[in-house]
This record gives C-alpha cells, sequence and structure tokens, in this order.
C-alpha cells in the first residue's frame, strides 16, 4: 500500500514514510524513517520534528488469521497506534487519511458504503471499526 501512496505522490512533494524494514523505493524528496509505530515517544519526536501538514494511516496488521492468535499485537497496531497519530494530528492540525478495510462488513448486503453499519466477522475487522470509530471522533 505504502508504495502505490509514495508513488502517486506529486512530484515536488516532500514525503515522509514509516517503516519497520528496508525502504520499499527511492525518489526524489522521499525520506524513510525506520521504528516500531508503536513506539509512542519516537513517533510524537517524529510528528514535534516535521510538523506535517497532512498524514496517510495505512499501516496494520491486516492477516486475519495472525490477528485471531495475537490479539495484543493487532490491538497495539491497528487500534493503539491509531488512536496515537489521530492525537498527533489533532495537536499539530495535520489532516489525516486514514485506510481501513471491507472485512467491516459482513459481506451479506454486497456494494457497501462508508454509511453502511459495520458488520465485522474476526477479530481484525474488530479493530479497524474501532480505529475507524477512532478517526470518525477526531
Amino acid at each position: 500500500m505504502a508504495g502505490s501512496v509514495i508513488r502517486q505522490a506529486g512530484e515536488g512533494c516532500e514525503l515522509h514514510a514509516l517503516t519497520r524494514g528496508d525502504a520499499l523505493l527511492e525518489r526524489a524528496g522521499l525520506y524513510w524513517h525506520t521504528f516500531d509505530l508503536c513506539d509512542d515517544t519516537r513517533l510524537a519526536a517524529l510528528f514535534r520534528k516535521l510538523q506535517p501538514d497532512a498524514v496517510i494511516h495505512a499501516a496494520a496488521v491486516a492477516d486475519i488469521d495472525y490477528c485471531e492468535a495475537h490479539h495484543d499485537v493487532a490491538e497495539r497496531v491497528n487500534v493503539d497506534a491509531t488512536r496515537a497519530i489521530a492525537e498527533l494530528c489533532n495537536q499539530g492540525g495535520a489532516k489525516l487519511v486514514f485506510l481501513s478495510t471491507d472485512t467491516v462488513f459482513d459481506g451479506k448486503k454486497g456494494n457497501y458504503s462508508e454509511t453502511d453499519a459495520p458488520g465485522p466477522l474476526n477479530f481484525y475487522a474488530e479493530t479497524k471499526v474501532r480505529a475507524e470509530s477512532i478517526v470518525a471522533q477526531s
């Protein structure tokens, strides 16, 4: 996902991306920051340093089976990190774009819109519904 967002950003944009591993790609104006998104201290320091105008939050533990087996990790990344990012955006006045998942819906109806009530069928989807709520309230 991050690679797609980065490739679509206009030339001349300064982009800062977070990763736990190696940089996904290189381009002019792209700066990688390597650390755990759940490190609130480092995340807050980065926000203070960069003072972003906008944040695209695409990070998640999205493996449904992994989330079912590791509730604590899924909760920390999908919910708690989203809460921290939303709070930092509010404090700094940055716009926040949050990417969720279609699995917040149960699939019974199809052709869902953003205004349809969610019906999560697994823990991953439950964490994304809670994260959506945090973002909507921020």
